[in-house]
């Protein structure tokens, strides 16, 4: 998400008025990790990425406005209209044998989700208990 908005601030930036066409023409290119992110400007999702979090549909929860955007924007992938390329280097698409070390399994523990992802979160587990 906050690549894809990046992005879209920098070409905002760049070309207010939205007449230069090398904008329009973008070549991304993602190393390792940076290109799973990569990835994520080139596809659509559809809803699979939030149907892997919740088993009900996002218009049915009970959410702030703010959370609800959250989810959106992070959730509900749309390729963006200017990226023309990507290029990937070195980028597991299926993953790595190197999650199955015990060292990775360690620095695991101290990566930690952005405060507004593990409030949405909260939110949707708290305000949306089954009775």
């Amino acid at each position: 998400m906050l690549l894809r908005e990046a992005l879209r601030d920098a070409v905002k930036k760049l070309d207010p008025t939205g007449v230069d066409p090398g904008l329009k023409r973008m070549v991304v290119i993602g190393h390792s990790q940076g290109g799973l992110l990569t990835k994520m400007i080139t596809i659509h999702s559809g809803d699979r990425l939030f149907a892997a979090a919740s088993r009900r549909p996002l218009d049915e929860l009970v959410l702030s406005d703010e959370t609800r955007d959250l989810l959106t924007r992070s959730l509900f992938v749309e390729p963006l209209p200017f990226v023309e390329r990507v290029i990937f280097i070195a980028t597991p698409h299926r993953g790595s044998y190197l999650t199955l070390n015990q060292l990775a399994a360690w620095v695991t523990r101290f990566v930690k989700l952005p405060i507004n992802i593990v409030g949405a979160a909260g939110e949707m587990i708290t305000k949306n208990r089954r009775r």
